[in-house]
């Protein structure tokens, strides 16, 4: 049963380079993906100026040095589009 199939595009934004740039990687074969959902854009600026928001994003940067090499791990964006769902699955 498919309960939800998407393509994430790559989403460019200039407002984004400062956080890809903070990791100092160059795109290269890796062998996984951690992924992080937003609602908006607009959160996750938002998110930044909040203390919430920091100790969040200082725990989980905190936590990924446990298991990521981040200087050769690049960090990119992406919008994701709903292909298929259980609510656009056409009537058997």
């Amino acid at each position: 049963m498919i309960q939800r199939y998407v393509q994430s595009h790559l989403l460019q934004d200039d407002r984004l380079t400062p956080l890809i740039h903070a990791r100092s990687a160059e795109p290269e074969p890796y062998d996984g993906v951690a992924e992080l959902w937003w609602r908006s854009l607009g959160d996750i600026f938002s998110a930044a100026q909040t203390e919430k928001g920091l100790a969040a994003s200082q725990a989980l940067l905190a936590d990924e040095r446990t298991f990521i090499d981040l200087p050769r791990s690049p960090l990119f964006f992406a919008n994701e589009h709903e292909i298929l769902s259980d609510k656009a699955r056409p009537a058997i």
